[in-house]
């Protein structure tokens, strides 16, 4: 006799919890472990970053970690349910051995499910942020995120969460994150009405109830969040007020003495904080340490051995056109000299160290009024940081006032570039193939190139010789010659226009960038008429 329609789902779902049952699920469970542990590191080791912030100091006790971590492997039982509640059983009835493992992990990509408990939603983002910056760390473990610009998703409740797909080795994994009231709320729901199972004529008075515990909880979360930013904006505050004591009492009279004026300590007095706050465990040592230690030298500087390095004598050229730059130095020297470390700081990397530390601090204080109105994205700073020094050891410049790194207008038509210049490398074609992948990377040598001359155009303010050079740099390649110009004036006007008054209140100056790349426009057009 055959057997039915309900016989047949029925049994095609015991089919499919046995052969996970027998082949997977222990698999499964050992893998977890491992995914687990490399997801936990990766975070772990980055999570006291500035940008993310999720582990915080406390002076009465240990530090304190704004995240936890669960996971589960799904039950046989649950995945049989599942087949067939998502009639999966029409993708399995035919299968068997190997191929019927497959298709179950094909159609069924939360096999393993991994979630980031975070004390606060606020602190959800970041986490995201932290996975999304490291993901090629990750990938070094066999962990590859599948789906991380489709988050943050909105769910059927209307509430939003991070629900990252991806792969560990050749096992699919779901990874979530929920801050603890999301978490809660979800649980109560989830009791409530989990899949609606049992129909209730309540229900919709119950989701109505929850809606507006929802809420409440919300208010709660935003609460929390401003005792904790409060906490935190008044602990900066007492050591930067502490910083700025120790700065007047050790260098006012000193660079008075030396240049007529101690008021540019209190300019620069946030630059100098980034600074020393990079030193860490030094940092008592530093205020308190060697200060009858003698520097032999005027105005002290770092000497660097490495007289051919364009880095170091594009970084001299510098200090020669900003009384930041060699306030910064001189400090930084005496920083070094109280902790022992001056004699041996006489190396390309240790200026290198010393300059990245200066950009992120300049760019910090230039880039405020932007970074508080959410007009920047923080990831600009760590591309500025990086991308400013590669240039300088590129090739060496004259520098023309105002410089870049003094100008907080100029920052930001980089970092109208900078996002033009994303948006453009996302679209580049990509294939599996070799050659495609060589004209990638072709094409990525070419960029990269294109943005040391934009960075040297913000220094120099040569349009023509800049404009010149962009232009021979495109006409390298075919695919750059067709889109880039259009694309990257496009991009940055769209950027570029977000931002109306400066800092101080005045109209925003000219892109200086999209006029460059007009005048290389321009050049384009006249070259393609000539030929």
């Amino acid at each position: 006799m055959e057997k039915s329609y309900i016989e047949r789902i029925k049994e095609t779902a015991q089919k499919g919890k046995e052969a996970y049952s027998e082949n997977l699920e222990e698999i499964l469970k050992k893998e977890i472990v491992n995914l687990r542990g490399a997801l936990k590191k990766c975070v772990d080791s980055h999570a006291r970053e500035e940008q993310f912030g999720l582990i915080v100091s406390n002076d009465s006790s240990s530090d304190i970690q704004l995240y936890e971590m669960v996971d589960r492997v799904k039950s046989p039982e649950s995945l049989e349910e599942k087949i067939i509640r998502n009639q999966e059983f029409f993708d399995l009835i035919d299968k068997e051995g190997n191929e019927l493992i497959e298709a179950i992990q094909k159609s069924n990509d939360d096999l393993m499910g991994l979630r980031f408990l975070v004390s606060l939603s606020c602190d959800c983002g970041r986490l995201f942020d932290l996975l999304d910056k490291y993901q090629g760390e990750l990938a070094d473990e066999s962990i590859i995120f599948l789906n991380l610009k489709q988050n943050p998703q909105t769910m059927r409740n209307g509430r939003p969460i991070y629900r990252i797909k991806g792969k560990y080795k050749t096992y699919p994994f779901e990874l979530q994150i929920k801050s603890k009231v999301d978490s809660a709320w979800a649980d109560i729901e989830h009791m409530l009405f989990y899949k609606d199972y049992q129909f209730s004529y309540i229900q919709s008075t119950n989701k109505q109830v929850m809606k507006k515990l929802g809420d409440l909880l919300d208010q709660v979360d935003e609460l929390m969040i401003q005792i904790r930013e409060s906490q935190a904006s008044y602990e900066k505050d007492r050591k930067e007020m502490e910083f700025t004591q120790y700065l007047g009492t050790k260098f006012r009279r000193q660079i008075k003495d030396k240049i007529g004026s101690a008021f540019v300590l209190s300019d620069y007095r946030k630059i100098l904080f980034y600074i020393f706050s990079q030193f860490e465990n030094a940092q008592q040592e530093i205020i308190l340490g060697q200060r009858d230690r003698v520097i032999t030298r005027d105005f002290y500087s770092l000497s660097i051995d490495d007289k051919e390095s364009k880095l170091v004598k594009n970084y001299k050229r510098l200090v020669e056109h900003s009384l930041e730059f060699v306030i910064s130095e001189h400090i930084y020297v005496e920083w070094l000299n109280n902790i022992g470390q001056l004699e041996s700081a006489n190396t390309q990397a240790d200026l290198a160290k010393y300059f990245r530390r200066l950009i992120t601090g300049l760019f910090l204080e230039k880039m405020e009024y932007y970074l508080k109105n959410n007009y920047i994205d923080n990831d600009y700073i760590d591309w500025a940081v990086e991308t400013i020094p590669e240039s300088l050891e590129n090739r060496e410049m004259a520098f023309r006032f105002p410089l870049l790194l003094t100008n907080s207008e100029r920052m930001y038509m980089l970092y109208s570039f900078y996002k033009a210049d994303k948006r453009i490398a996302a679209d580049i074609p990509i294939s599996d193939s070799l050659e495609t992948d060589a004209v990638g990377d072709e094409i990525g040598d070419l960029i990269l190139k294109i943005k040391y001359e934009v960075i040297s155009f913000l220094f120099e303010d040569d349009r023509e010789k800049s404009a010149q050079n962009i232009s021979d740099i495109i006409d390298e390649n075919d695919y750059l010659r067709k889109y880039y110009s259009p694309a990257i004036i496009d991009g940055m006007k769209e950027v570029y226009e977000k931002v109306k008054k400066t800092a101080s209140g005045k109209e925003m100056p000219e892109n200086k960038l999209s006029v460059l790349f007009q005048e290389v426009l321009h050049l384009r057009q006249e070259g393609n008429g000539n030929e």
